[in-house]
């Protein structure tokens, strides 16, 4: 995916798709987005295509004992897996899903609206209603995206396709010339910017090792 680089015009750059675990102990275990799935290839034509540049793999990340799934957004590569994860409660945003231009959305389950637990509706995004970690809004990349916030790290999902972009060393990536909205994409870049320095700031698609809480890229 190319990267624009400030001042040095722009080189490509490949990147991962992360999915993320949280542990709590009172909750469980939360899948952070389901990532791709082989299904993506028999989708239609403008799946396929996207397919085209990605490495698909056998099927969605393997956990067992998963208390719920948390969707940071709905865009493919963050909820290709969905299906493979029924009964599951899910939590996700609701104007995330009234967005619904761009996305195929028989990725979805059908029951999906039975299960899910809109991040709206929590009072002030506490996941756990313990404050251990809070769901933060990051709209720009698509329209309800969410983040999560806890004492460890800020899982920022697409907010920022590289650490670069958060450090001021490089403009922008491919994806933002296609953005839901660029000018809120830019202010959730400068909300991420303004947090404490000594919190990680994940990325699902940034190549470089994001932190002690790295394991493998999906």
């Amino acid at each position: 995916m190319p990267l624009l680089v400030g001042g040095q015009g722009w080189g490509w750059c490949r990147q991962p798709i992360r999915v993320g675990l949280m542990r709590h102990p009172v909750q469980g275990t939360w899948l952070i987005d389901t990532g791709l799935h082989p299904r993506l290839l028999g989708g239609p034509w403008w799946v396929r295509l996207f397919c085209c540049c990605l490495e698909i793999p056998p099927g969605p990340p393997q956990v067992d004992g998963l208390s719920g799934i948390f969707l940071t957004h709905l865009h493919l590569d963050h909820v290709a897996g969905l299906r493979d994860f029924p009964d599951l409660p899910i939590i996700c945003s609701r104007r995330e899903m009234e967005g619904r231009r761009g996305y195929w959305w028989d990725l979805l389950p059908p029951d999906f609206e039975r299960r899910v637990r809109w991040i709206e509706e929590i009072p002030q995004g506490d996941l756990f209603g313990d404050g251990s970690v809070r769901a933060i809004p990051l709209p720009g990349h698509s329209p309800g995206m969410h983040g999560l916030l806890s004492e460890q790290l800020i899982y920022a999902a697409d907010a920022a396709g590289h650490s670069r972009i958060l450090e001021g060393k490089a403009r922008r990536r491919l994806s933002t010339l296609i953005a839901w909205d660029r000018g809120q994409e830019a202010q959730s870049v400068a909300l991420l910017r303004q947090y404490p320095s000594h919190l990680p700031r994940i990325l699902a698609h940034c190549p470089l090792p994001q932190g002690p809480f790295e394991r493998s890229p999906c």
